[in-house]
């Protein structure tokens, strides 16, 4: 009934603020990067960059990429990594 939907929309606020409070700290990890590229599961990316536009529009201007990436091993998550800024094995100062 109508005790349920209160109970639902208290949840997905409480989810909400945790989530903004979540990439508000992630934000102020890497203020300082020259350049970000943003991966992970789901919606997670996507919304992420959002909050970024939203709150942190200097550090979102950084961001090269915003992808999906779901369940990857090390290799896949370095090649990903190396693809997405062009770097490769010629130039190994830029290694990961």
């Amino acid at each position: 009934g109508p005790q349920d939907v209160v109970q639902d929309s208290k949840y997905m606020e409480r989810e909400k603020h945790q989530l903004k409070n979540y990439f508000d700290r992630i934000a102020e990890t890497v203020e300082d990067a020259d350049e970000l590229a943003i991966f992970g599961p789901a919606e997670a990316p996507e919304k992420f960059m959002a909050e970024l536009e939203d709150s942190h529009l200097e550090l979102a201007e950084k961001v090269t990429a915003c992808k999906k990436a779901d369940s990857m091993t090390k290799n896949q998550f370095a090649a990903l990594v190396k693809q997405t800024f062009g770097l490769d094995d010629r130039y190994p100062e830029k290694s990961i």
